[in-house]
């Protein structure tokens, strides 16, 4: 073999190394997406971080909302804050 095969094998592998992540890259930011657009799920746990932040504090609200939305750590504290505000 020589240098010019081993090198399109080496681009070739690569490319489908990239691909490969890519796809499942976007197969998260699809749930993520998913988990923000739900309808009456939303509700609920809009409800329980509500009520985490009562009972609980707001660390406790945020890891929720972190954890159940798939959100930032920036984005769950400003809607926790959101929250307070209400």
């Amino acid at each position: 073999m020589d240098l010019l095969t081993m090198g399109l094998f080496l681009v070739l592998f690569a490319a489908v190394a990239i691909i490969f992540a890519q796809r499942k890259e976007l197969a998260h930011l699809r749930e993520k997406i998913e988990k923000l657009e739900a309808g009456p799920a939303e509700e609920k746990w809009v409800v329980e971080a509500r009520d985490k932040l009562e009972t609980q504090g707001a660390g406790k609200a945020v890891r929720y909302v972190r954890n159940v939305t798939g959100m930032s750590q920036s984005e769950a504290k400003q809607f926790v804050g959101g929250l307070e505000k209400e």
